[in-house]
């Protein structure tokens, strides 16, 4: 939803040990550095299956 509304910026997460960046095939060329001020990552929670249903059904029925 937010990049079909324009909204691309760099925002990769942070899972306990596990970075975004570590897979991403795009690292060299984008830019993102979290030594500089401005770049930071999205910690993400970490959820059961269940949890993650449970999330995603909320935000499902806020947006109608």
């Amino acid at each position: 939803r937010e990049i079909l509304e324009g909204k691309i910026s760099l925002a990769p997460y942070e899972l306990g040990n596990e970075r975004a960046c570590t897979y991403c095939v795009y690292k060299k060329v984008c830019g993102f550095d979290p030594a500089i001020p401005g770049c930071t990552v999205r910690i993400l929670e970490s959820l059961d299956k269940r949890q993650a249903m449970e999330k995603i059904s909320g935000e499902l029925e806020r947006e109608t």
